[in-house]
């Protein structure tokens, strides 16, 4: 769930796959670790990385990869319009 139905700078469509493919593979680790990375090379991504976090610290696979999804089905150029 996005906190806030506002537009938001999302990583690459390939980022958001290997985003989900970590998710569906459990590896919450790899997953964080990535997450941590995009927010490093650019502040912009923290309003995407801060849930994803959130669900990874309590273990919610299956949030992480609905919201994932709903990126990929959602991204145009790097920015996520919601609805």
């Amino acid at each position: 769930m996005v906190a806030n139905p506002t537009d938001c700078v999302a990583p690459s469509y390939k980022t958001l796959e290997a985003l989900l493919a970590l998710a569906q593979q459990a590896k919450l680790k790899k997953l964080c670790e990535q997450l941590e990375q995009l927010v490093h090379t650019d502040q912009r991504y923290v309003p995407f990385v801060e849930p994803l976090l959130q669900f990874a610290k309590q273990f919610q696979i299956e949030e992480i990869e609905d919201l994932l999804q709903h990126y990929l089905g959602n991204v145009d150029e790097g920015v996520v319009h919601a609805g």
